[in-house]
């Protein structure tokens, strides 16, 4: 049997050992009211929207970014606003997914087939970019566990190559669909053995 210490210990253990993809810290991007300009009679990127492509170049470069996918992908971005005045979550993306291709985060952001935005409970003024490909994976089996830091859901998962993992992510705990789509796209590894005793079938 697994205690919840022995399963917060493993979710600070490999939390952090996210399964493909990449995460990325990227600069709070302009306004599609300024990301644009009108040059004779044509819609072209602004001053402020290259130095902002040039900024996150520059981010996707420092922090290993630049991985060239070109599968369907799966991107999630957590928004801390600059401060509290209210705004559009729409208007965030057209500059950051721009900024991404260029700097070859993806080849082109077609690439993307699920796709979601949301406000960080803090202030920060900067977005954070987690992207991983879609394998086809399937969870075979969830198993959630509710403690002070939150709900933790372990999946066991059978990949799209027909390998049995078991991956561990905290969730929101609000819809369980979603929650388990998260497991099975952003989850960590979970030890194997860990994995069959905690879903050893029950005689």
């Amino acid at each position: 049997m697994i205690t919840q210490d022995q399963l917060e210990h493993e979710l600070q253990e490999y939390v952090r050992r996210l399964k493909g993809g990449v995460t990325l810290t990227l600069p709070w991007p302009p306004s599609m009211n300024t990301y644009w300009r009108t040059f004779q009679g044509r819609m072209i990127i602004s001053a402020k929207g290259r130095d902002y492509r040039k900024a996150v170049a520059e981010q996707v470069l420092i922090q290993r970014g630049a991985k060239h996918y070109t599968g369907k992908l799966r991107v999630q971005i957590e928004a801390f606003r600059p401060d509290n005045r209210r705004r559009d979550l729409d208007n965030l993306l057209k500059a950051v997914l721009d900024g991404c291709t260029h700097a070859g985060v993806w080849e082109d952001d077609s690439n993307i087939v699920d796709l979601r935005i949301y406000w960080a409970e803090s202030i920060g003024g900067m977005l954070k970019v987690k992207v991983s490909e879609v394998m086809n994976d399937e969870a075979l089996k969830v198993k959630w566990f509710s403690g002070s830091k939150g709900t933790v859901g372990i999946a066991k998962v059978k990949t799209f190559d027909g390998d049995i993992e078991y991956r561990i992510s905290p969730v929101d705990g609000f819809l369980e669909h979603m929650d388990v789509q998260q497991i099975v796209a952003w989850g960590a590894w979970f030890p194997i053995e860990a994995g069959e005793a905690l879903f050893v079938e029950e005689t």
